[in-house]
């Protein structure tokens, strides 16, 4: 099938008016097959067929859970990737302990920081850091008082992170909501906590 454009809505509903009866079908008939796109000062028809080929989210493709891949292309891309990571590996034998204690430190402060900027909350970088330097045992000079939201979205990512080969079970997850969300509240609503909610429940992004 091949593109069709239409103006926008209003000038095709007065095109419509002005068109004999087996054209107003024919329109009809059309729209069965296309679906309306605004395209700047035309609205666009295409083909269903199309669309599944223009999907935004990954869900809209067809049989999108079944994952396939090209090996010859992709093996290419791990070997490089396999190259850096052993040129990384060189490198840190090259410096010493301390140095890779602080990068470790730096590069998982700044995963819980950025993750959690994701979801929209701030955290202090410097608690962050002293939290996570205070829970595997680097000597890091850092802040004496932590906030409490900071230590349990630090229990929750480090966990994350460093046990990821662990099973993901349901008490694991009760344990990360529990160490979000410690008073059983968020913000000033009493929450149900390490459990799976009984209400209902709405997103608004």
């Amino acid at each position: 099938m091949e593109k069709i454009f239409v103006q926008r809505p209003q000038a095709e509903v007065s095109f419509l008016k002005d068109c004999n009866r087996k054209v107003a079908q024919s329109c009809a008939e059309l729209k069965n097959f296309y679906s309306p796109l605004f395209c700047g000062e035309w609205l666009l028809y295409l083909p269903q067929d199309n669309l599944q080929q223009m999907a935004k989210y990954i869900y809209q493709h067809q049989e999108w859970t079944n994952f396939t891949w090209k090996d010859a292309v992709i093996s290419a891309i791990f070997g490089e990737v396999r190259n850096l990571q052993g040129k990384i590996s060189g490198q840190m034998k090259a410096i010493g302990f301390s140095t890779k204690e602080e990068a470790m430190l730096n590069t998982l402060t700044l995963d819980v920081v950025k993750s959690s900027e994701i979801e929209g909350e701030s955290l202090n970088y410097g608690q962050v850091r002293s939290s996570i330097a205070r829970r595997l045992g680097i000597d890091a000079a850092g802040l004496s008082s932590i906030d409490r939201n900071v230590e349990g979205i630090v229990d929750m990512m480090l966990d994350t992170t460093q046990n990821y080969l662990q099973p993901l079970t349901e008490e694991r997850l009760f344990a990360w909501h529990s160490a979000l969300f410690p008073t059983g509240y968020s913000g000033m609503h009493k929450i149900e906590v390490a459990r799976y909610r009984t209400g209902e429940m709405q997103v608004i992004s």
